[in-house]
């Protein structure tokens, strides 16, 4: 029997090692087979290391410190017939050394792969006898160094699964969909990407099972990940059991951004698991019209409505774009310092907060204006008596001013610029308007207010309670509805939903109709117009503090 000496960089988790695993198994009825892993870099992530010893026993040798001395040993003793080095050996191989395995007097034939995207045949300097690429990219990469090569890639095998069994040994909950990403936690595995998609799925019965360990020196990557975790998320380390865990899922999700041939697509096809991989450079096309591959586009709401698609959960949830309001920092004009920051302040809060619930919906702007200090025409005016061009900050009702008019436009430009055709609802925030509910409620409560609106074919709906002109008994006007309110009109205009049969009507009104205050516009334009129903709560409220609009502290005026 022919003797075949793997020399390997590492045992400690991740493709390479796998591979090595992988040719062990087949070939150790074939071969006398011995490993020699270079470094031991980790006594914490001993997955495949510890299968290797499991099947070589002490063919499986560790070199020590005096490594050019035990690695000579080992060929002496064992006299292989083949060597096969499973990375560039000038990458973890000293040159003294390689100038000593590749001597042209050896007696053994050498075969050279790479596991890494990143390798160039300028990295080569000893040359071996033939490259066994386990990828077509390092073919191309390598095809001009004047070696012969072949490519044998990580086989697919096709497995039965238990999926019942697999759910029971682990303890899931069958009423959940379970999905399962595997690798080590860096920035090139992405699982910050598969983070948020998670966190835009929450309210979906789907939990996410993260295998792969969280090593020291990727800690600046993955510590803030898990400080953040979103509650449907997993995280299990590294575990010996990933068969297992395939089994059990319904859908494989691979957000990784840099590979070579990853292993774990090929396992999760073992199995016939619906894959989200995305379509990278050194695959070359080779999942382009694979069965049960889908690509991640890198667009968030694309991604997770088409893995809604994969896992065969009917996505019903709405459409919703969020536009938050707000003033451009850098801009505070002749507003006073200590007023301005008051403001800021105020903003960052309303910030913080929609920050905290915008990955609930469709998508999230900040819309961003400039105090307007310039702008006040009379002539499109709905009340132009009571405009003061004054530019004194001065809160003498009732009053039409610069910050009135900088308000309106926001208003207008924040629908005009973003309710789009393919929007089910838009919902409009003032930049100093915070909530005190929790996302999933706040969430919710929209939903229900959305359900309910379009029963009853409502096109605005107010989530900052009701209020209204005076002049008129409107209270008389309203109708209960358990947790909403038909109302006639609202004032408050601080935060409101236009539902999609409004859109073009709510359009028309803003490109025609005359300008006010936002809150008195959308009053007089819709009281007793249209349907409109409010909160009975304030799901939603105003910060107290220095106000742009008004000229002064909230608190002391409202």
């Amino acid at each position: 029997m022919k003797t075949l000496l793997i020399i390997t960089p590492h045992m400690s988790t991740g493709g390479c090692p796998q591979v090595v695993v992988k040719k062990i198994e087949m070939f150790k009825d074939i071969y006398n087979v011995v490993c020699i892993e270079w470094s031991q870099i980790s006594w914490h992530f001993l997955v495949q290391r510890n299968r290797a010893i499991e099947l070589l026993g002490n063919n499986f040798i560790s070199l020590s410190e005096n490594k050019e001395y035990d690695l000579f040993n080992v060929i002496e003793d064992y006299k292989p017939d083949y060597l096969m080095i499973e990375e560039i050996a000038e990458t973890f191989i000293p040159k003294h050394i390689l100038k000593r395995l590749y001597s042209k007097e050896r007696d053994y034939k050498i075969f050279e792969t790479t596991h890494s995207s990143y390798s160039t045949p300028n990295q080569k300097q000893y040359l071996p006898d033939k490259f066994i690429f386990v990828s077509p990219h390092s073919a191309m990469t390598f095809k001009d160094i004047g070696v012969p090569f072949d490519i044998i890639e990580y086989p697919i095998d096709k497995k039965e699964r238990n999926k019942e069994w697999a759910m029971n040994k682990l303890g899931l909950d069958p009423e959940w969909k379970h999905v399962i990403n595997v690798g080590l936690f860096t920035p090139g595995k992405n699982q910050g990407y598969a983070f948020e998609m998670c966190e835009k799925l929450k309210n979906h019965k789907i939990k996410f099972h993260f295998i792969g360990n969280q090593a020291s020196n990727f800690e600046n990557y993955w510590k803030p990940l898990m400080e953040n975790k979103p509650e449907n998320c997993v995280v299990w380390g590294e575990r010996d059991d990933v068969d297992l865990f395939l089994q059990a899922s319904d859908a494989f999700l691979f957000t990784s951004i840099l590979e070579l041939n990853p292993i774990s697509i090929k396992e999760s096809l073992e199995y016939g698991l619906p894959t989200l991989i995305h379509d990278l450079p050194t695959y070359y096309g080779k999942y382009n019209n694979v069965k049960n591959i889908t690509f991640l586009t890198g667009n968030i709401n694309q991604d997770t409505s088409n893995f809604l698609k994969v896992l065969n959960i009917d996505n019903k949830k709405p459409k919703i774009k969020i536009v938050h309001l707000v003033m451009n920092p850098e801009n505070r004009e002749d507003i006073s310092e200590k007023n301005w920051e008051s403001t800021m302040w105020k903003q960052r809060k309303s910030i913080e907060c929609w920050d905290k619930l915008k990955n609930y919906f469709d998508d999230y702007v900040l819309r961003y204006s400039i105090v307007n200090r310039t702008k006040l025409p009379k002539e499109t005016c709905v009340h132009p008596e009571i405009i003061d061009d004054s530019k004194e900050f001065k809160n003498n009702p009732p009053v039409l001013s610069y910050g009135h008019y900088g308000a309106y436009m926001a208003h207008k430009n924040g629908i005009l610029e973003n309710f789009t055709e393919d929007l089910d609802a838009l919902i409009i925030v003032e930049g100093d308007v915070v909530s005190d509910y929790n996302p999933m409620d706040f969430y919710n409560k929209v939903i229900s207010g959305y359900e309910m609106a379009k029963n009853m074919d409502a096109r605005l709906i107010t989530f900052a309670g009701p209020v209204f002109m005076s002049g008129d008994n409107f209270w008389d006007k309203t109708i209960d509805l358990g947790e909403w309110y038909k109302v006639p009109h609202f004032l408050l205009g601080s935060t409101y939903m236009i539902m999609k049969k409004e859109r073009n009507n709510i359009i028309e009104k803003l490109n025609t109709k005359g300008w006010h205050s936002p809150d008195f516009w959308l009053a007089w334009n819709y009281n007793e117009k249209e349907t409109i129903l409010s909160t009975k709560d304030k799901t939603v409220y105003q910060l107290e503090g220095y106000s742009v609009l008004d000229y002064k502290e909230k608190d002391k005026w409202q």
